[in-house]
């Protein structure tokens, strides 16, 4: 369930001399000569091996496309394996089509988009993406992902129409992907991020911003059509500034925190959504098997939504900021969290197989002055038994103190209200 199987072999094979550090590279660019003769560059790569390449603490991936876009180039059933840097980038370049690849093995960040337009990211897979060697020892958050899309400096309106649709994110350190949301009123045949599945991701599976390039995404954005498993913290995350954050057709399978939405401004009306989606308990992939490192987390569904004053940054390059649901400002009081139609699967044990604490819903436990009402309309449970349906923590006597709670007490797990209605309990298993 947590393998990729990868064929990273091919007849015509480039590989470079890892020299101090300085792989080889292929650049693409479009060049303007000193007699006025204008060079277009075009790469057009089809099953082709590409081992050793890229350098190692730059921006120059094993395939790079900076400053192109004056015509069209693929990359196509080709693999990239053993960078010692990026695998692949578009930086300020367009129409280059990135299909059925494989990016395996790089440092930091596999794929990465920023300045760019029309570059298509489909059906590729790209993982065992590592922390920069230089850093492991050292207190220093990297900008990390295993896809990146318009987010590498933060909000990127030069970055745009740029579809990511089918990919695989199969092991990763910050996030599978982060990438921009698509407008809340789009169709699916529309949508440019869709259809995308993560694992076994250090963090998130995947973080889903706001565009700034979208349809208002200031008072609405979407995510929609992803899956994740197996993921160190949740399996869909955002907190970032939008009033409206809806999550939709959403599959999250044995992921340690679930699902958490968590919507960033001060508004009169402000709501974290999720529906049509999936969520599973623990899956028989254990998390401690025999003769194999062992990491026993407890684990829930969702972590319940709230809405507060401040956002993060798409990559989060701070350690105190870190994870992305921590909560670093005062809830809002016009704030309100809505599930509608989703479905709870196979929580019919309160403890994990390796012993730790398993249930649906779970408090963020930095949320400590206010959590919004949680709405849930049209919510089925099968095979959930009644002691893994929630566990709302007391507040801990550490919140109370001046420099915390000042607008109002830290109080928060105390006054939780969720609200459902047109219920259902299917399964063996009911509450």
């Amino acid at each position: 369930m947590r393998g990729e199987v990868v064929l990273l072999t091919r007849n015509v094979k480039i590989a470079g001399d890892d020299t101090d550090s300085w792989g080889g590279q292929i650049l693409v660019s479009d060049n303007l000569e000193f007699s006025g003769v204008q060079r277009r560059g075009q790469l057009i790569l089809d099953n082709v091996e590409i081992y050793n390449c890229s350098q190692r603490n730059t921006f120059k991936s094993a395939i790079r496309f900076e400053a192109s876009s004056m015509t069209w180039s693929s990359i196509t059933n080709s693999v990239v394996h053993g960078s010692i840097g990026w695998s692949f980038s578009a930086q300020y370049s367009a129409n280059v089509n990135l299909e059925s690849n494989s990016f395996i093995g790089a440092r930091a960040v596999a794929v990465n988009v920023f300045g760019s337009n029309n570059i298509t990211i489909s059906n590729n897979i790209a993982g065992d993406v590592r922390r920069r060697e230089e850093l492991v020892m050292q207190d220093t958050v990297d900008i990390e992902a295993v896809y990146s899309i318009c987010a590498y400096f933060g909000s990127d309106s030069n970055c745009y129409d740029n579809p990511v649709i089918g990919n695989v994110a199969a092991g990763g350190m910050y996030a599978g992907f982060v990438a921009p949301g698509d407008d809340c009123d789009g169709a699916y045949s529309s949508s440019k991020f869709r259809d995308n599945v993560a694992h076994s991701i250090e963090r998130s599976g995947a973080y889903i911003f706001p565009d700034v390039r979208g349809n208002d995404h200031a008072r609405c954005y979407m995510g929609s059509h992803f899956a994740a498993y197996k993921c160190g913290e949740t399996g869909v995350g955002a907190h970032f500034a939008s009033q409206e954050i809806r999550m939709t057709d959403i599959t999250s399978i044995d992921n340690v925190l679930g699902i958490n939405v968590q919507t960033a401004g001060d508004h009169d009306n402000i709501i974290a959504v999720l529906e049509d989606s999936f969520i599973y308990g623990e899956t028989e992939a254990e998390d401690c098997p025999d003769n194999h490192p062992c990491s026993c987390f407890a684990k829930e569904g969702i972590m319940l939504f709230s809405n507060n004053h401040k956002g993060k940054a798409f990559h989060i390059a701070a350690p105190s900021a870190l994870p992305m649901h921590k909560s670093k400002s005062y809830g809002t009081w016009a704030g309100e969290a809505l599930y509608r139609n989703n479905k709870f699967i196979n929580f019919n044990v309160n403890k994990t197989a390796c012993g730790a604490p398993q249930r649906i819903f779970k408090i963020n436990k930095s949320d400590s002055d206010y959590i919004p009402i949680q709405n849930f309309e049209y919510t089925e449970f099968v095979d959930v038994h009644d002691d893994a349906l929630a566990y709302l923590m007391d507040p801990p006597e550490s919140w109370n103190n001046l420099s915390d709670c000042i607008a109002f007490p830290c109080t928060a797990p105390s006054n939780v209200v969720m609200n459902f209605e047109r219920t259902t309990f299917n399964g063996r298993t009911r509450p």
